[in-house]
């Protein structure tokens, strides 16, 4: 059995709970990327691989500050090696709130996410290899 759809990885803002990889649908699955969220989604783009998926409204509902995000997206994202280029940075007060989703892109929200990310994120190997083609979808 072959399933379509592509890996992902789930960062949540409590940094207590660990990371972790799943499967999305091909054609993605709005409900479920919106559960993960926990509300409507938004699309940030800062490198040009991948997508992360955040909640719309989550500095407004007050959702806590997703810092493992954050700090990538200040430190290590293409769009901060471009803004450090040009003597800029992220103003200090540009946080990410509540939990994300990271997606790889291919043109579209539409493939596996980049090898580097599980490191960036302390995804372990072992959870990489349970997720072959007939992984399990995330869940939550």
């Amino acid at each position: 059995m072959t399933v379509k759809g592509h890996r992902a990885i789930v960062i949540p803002a409590d940094p207590a709970v660990p990371c972790r990889a799943g499967w999305i649908p091909a054609g993605g699955n709005l409900e479920l990327l919106q559960r993960l969220v926990g509300g409507d989604i938004e699309v940030a783009r800062y490198d040009p691989d991948a997508y992360f998926l955040v909640n719309e409204t989550g500095a407004i509902e007050g959702l806590p500050v997703n810092e493992r995000v954050t700090r990538y997206v200040h430190e290590h994202s293409n769009r901060a090696a471009q803004l450090r280029e040009r003597g800029r940075r992220f103003p200090p007060d540009y946080l990410i709130h509540g939990d994300a989703v990271l997606v790889g892109t291919n043109g579209g929200m539409d493939a596996d996410v980049p090898q580097r990310f599980y490191d960036t994120f302390a995804v372990p190997i072992r959870r990489i290899e349970e997720l072959g083609p007939a992984g399990p979808a995330i869940e939550q």
